[in-house]
């Protein structure tokens, strides 16, 4: 269900795109009279070209594993998050959702086997292993799960058999934001040198009490948990929290590079493998004063019906104009945010990304909406 849910999504772009090819593209332009350098450097050195997602993904087939795999991490890539193996080669890495080793028995993240994070959090991480080797050299960190879309979290919440109470102990609903959606939290044990796993007193994503670090001293006067298995945890959270991550008072495994209150705004957020959030993301309100700015990604003469099953997971829109449906993502009043996630959807394959403004619900110039934001 999950697949077909991400071929979908793929889908909908593909063809967006391909029924885009033959309508004249628009290229934004910034006028020379603007005191907004950042976005004159922005566009200066933008070469058009017609190149498809389908052409960028490769000519596999698009239900096959490795071009959907392909897509997500040339998304990762470009939105400037680390292929943790690129900072620390060391890390042991056993992605328990990209196979069918987990709470719900399913492959959860295609077989993708990179592990992905937040650039600050891998960097930490490979202190906590630093910490560990200067410890024990034999020992190493095991990494279960790094960046996690949205769309598998609601997947997770959706499928678990627990309780709704319980549910959120161990995971956040599908419509918050956890912090592995901003590839800022990880789960992780610890492993020797044989990749035998140190006696942690349950297994990762135990759903009990047994696993809260918080109810380790209770278990360990009754004898459910001995002294080496809280030691162990503790040398866990010693490292981790000396390298700078906040350990979960409810699942000895995660930590967190920063508090939610501390990431929001800030971080991208990735909603499924093809899509994501900006940071600072603004909630559309039309006023009088101010212009909205867009990131167009296609035109179509026809509706898209395939829209209307993605639209409520993703920032894409459409208005119509000129005889055409076109497509948009993201709502933003700052021109620089604009700018930017453009900047990352050309990246990330659709090369033929522009800016768009509307003002008072009408489309205007992009050097009349920069004027009036200047007033």
């Amino acid at each position: 269900m999950f697949k077909n849910g991400i071929i979908l999504n793929m889908i909908f772009l593909l063809i967006l795109i391909t029924e885009s090819c033959n309508q004249p593209k628009q290229e934004e332009q910034i006028s020379k009279h603007t005191s907004t350098d950042s976005l004159k450097e922005s566009t200066s050195n933008y070469s058009h070209q017609d190149t498809s997602v389908a052409e960028v993904l490769s000519k596999d087939s698009l239900s096959g594993e490795t071009t959907l795999n392909d897509f997500y991490k040339k998304m990762l890539d470009s939105l400037g998050f680390i292929n943790l193996h690129t900072i620390d080669p060391t890390i042991k890495i056993d992605l328990k959702y990209a196979k069918e080793d987990n709470f719900l028995n399913k492959n959860l993240y295609n077989s993708f086997k990179f592990c992905y994070l937040e650039k600050e959090t891998a960097k930490k991480l490979s202190e906590a292993q630093k910490l560990l080797k200067a410890i024990d050299n034999g020992l190493s960190i095991v990494i279960f799960d790094g960046i996690r879309p949205r769309a598998v979290q609601s997947e997770m919440w959706k499928n678990v058999d627990l309780s709704s109470i319980d549910k959120q102990k161990f995971l956040a609903k599908p419509e918050a934001i956890s912090m592995h959606n901003y590839g800022l939290a990880v789960d992780v044990s610890i492993v020797l040198a044989d990749n035998t796993l140190l006696d942690m007193g349950t297994e990762f994503d135990f759903p009990g009490e047994l696993a809260y670090p918080i109810m380790e001293d209770y278990f360990l006067d009754k004898g459910i948990l001995g002294d080496n298995q809280i030691e162990n945890r503790k040398l866990l959270r010693q490292i981790m929290n000396k390298a700078g991550f906040i350990a979960n008072d409810y699942e000895w495994w995660h930590f967190s590079s920063l508090t939610k209150k501390e990431a929001l705004g800030k971080y991208v957020i990735i909603e499924s493998f093809q899509t994501f959030s900006s940071p600072k993301q603004e909630i559309y309100v039309q006023t009088t004063d101010k212009p909205i700015f867009k990131i167009q990604i296609a035109a179509s003469k026809k509706k898209i019906n395939s829209f209307s099953s993605i639209k409520d997971r993703t920032s894409i829109s459409y208005y119509e104009h000129e005889n055409l449906y076109k497509y948009t993502f993201g709502n933003y009043n700052d021109p620089k945010n604009a700018f930017r996630i453009r900047d990352s959807l050309r990246k990330c394959c659709i090369n033929q990304a522009f800016i768009v403004c509307f003002y008072n619900s009408e489309r205007i110039p992009i050097n009349k909406a920069l004027r009036l934001l200047e007033k």
